[in-house]
């Protein structure tokens, strides 16, 4: 459909249907989690295995300080041979350290994995207003992208990394805008 068929804000005024899509977005994870966003310091969304990215913002962001040697390995675990102990995800890792550092490790866990929700019906959002000029359509496929099978599973068990997916839906709008001959500015 084009801008004239569908109701809706059109890309001139797109960063206010940015702006509304984030608000919309925003509200809805707010009434999902609002018994973690009372307490966000005092328990983790997701199971006891998120817990390791709070364990790895303490080992990664000190661990040539107390241990001296790589913080990619660890003796302090599976002592002597000790294990790998590089952050699995590093995007992910390096998205969540300084909100552990500002927030606390179980506030910042928190807030990257309401962000890595927000941020994957954003970047969904922002692709499939591009493709469609529709603002309701795609607020709908942002919805579906950011509260997916994919990310509730993930999120469900803790996997914070996997579950960190709004780069692909624009990473996937750069690449439809180089291919359309669009200036860099606008990829």
């Amino acid at each position: 459909p084009t801008p004239m068929e569908c109701p809706g804000p059109s890309w001139p005024r797109s960063a206010r249907a940015a702006l509304g899509a984030a608000t919309a977005y925003a509200a809805a994870l707010a009434a999902v989690h609002a018994p973690l966003l009372a307490a966000p310091w005092a328990r983790v969304l997701g199971p006891q295995v998120a817990g390791l990215y709070v364990w790895e913002a303490w080992w990664f962001m000190g661990a040539w300080r107390r241990f001296g040697d790589t913080p990619l390995h660890s003796t302090a675990l599976m002592h002597p041979a000790g294990v790998p102990a590089g952050p699995h995800s590093p995007l992910a890792a390096a998205l969540y350290w300084p909100l552990a550092a500002a927030l606390g490790p179980y506030a910042g866990l928190n807030a990257f994995a309401l962000l890595a929700y927000l941020g994957a019906g954003l970047g969904m959002f922002l692709l499939a207003f591009d493709l469609t000029a529709c603002f309701p359509a795609a607020l709908a496929a942002g919805f579906v992208f950011m509260f997916g099978h994919e990310a509730l599973t993930q999120h469900a068990l803790g996997q914070f990394g996997q579950a960190f997916t709004g780069f692909v839906p624009v990473l996937l709008l750069g690449l439809r805008r180089a291919a359309d001959g669009r200036p860099a500015r606008a990829a």
